[in-house]
């Protein structure tokens, strides 16, 4: 056999999602099944084999869990452990009904000193929105403790939102 031909990936069944053949499958930033775990180079499930798209695997498997570190980290200290209740909108600079809902609760909160509002581009930051089952925007998380309170989806009033962490 030849190097690459027959994976050496016996120890990760039941761990990581593997083909018949044994290969890992990942999407195309190399990531698995796990959030945070890559793999890259003659484990994948690909159709070309060879050092130099093991190389490239490598590069993208490197800049996705940067992104993915660098995420988590912001997202845990903005929100998870803050002390005060996070008001945390998802948006999109392509959805103007996200902007606005990002202006209102900006203007809502300028007085409100009893939490933090915490604003989550959607398109830059997909693990956190996939993560809390984000599908549109804009979407509301309150977080207390780091844990979600109240969810507010589509449409909503910035009283409401308001309203719901002053109790």
């Amino acid at each position: 056999f030849f190097v690459g031909t027959v994976p050496k990936t016996e120890f990760l069944r039941g761990k990581l999602e593997l083909d018949q053949q044994g290969y890992i499958i990942t999407n195309d930033k190399m990531e698995t099944n796990i959030p945070g775990v890559y793999a890259a180079g003659d484990v994948r499930q690909k159709y070309l084999r060879q050092v130099i798209t093991a190389a490239s695997d490598g590069a993208i498997a490197a800049v996705a869990a940067e992104k993915y570190l660098a995420e988590e980290e912001a997202f845990k200290t903005q929100v998870l452990d803050a002390q005060l209740p996070v008001v945390t909108v998802f948006w999109t600079p392509q959805n103007e009904r996200s902007i606005k809902a990002v202006s209102l609760l900006e203007q809502g909160m300028t007085n409100f000193a009893g939490a933090k509002l915490v604003k989550i581009d959607m398109y830059r930051n997909q693990l956190v929105a996939s993560r809390h089952q984000v599908e549109q925007v804009p979407t509301v998380l309150i977080f207390e403790n780091g844990q979600v309170t109240k969810r507010f989806d589509g449409d909503f009033l910035v009283e409401d939102v308001l309203q719901s962490i002053s109790h």
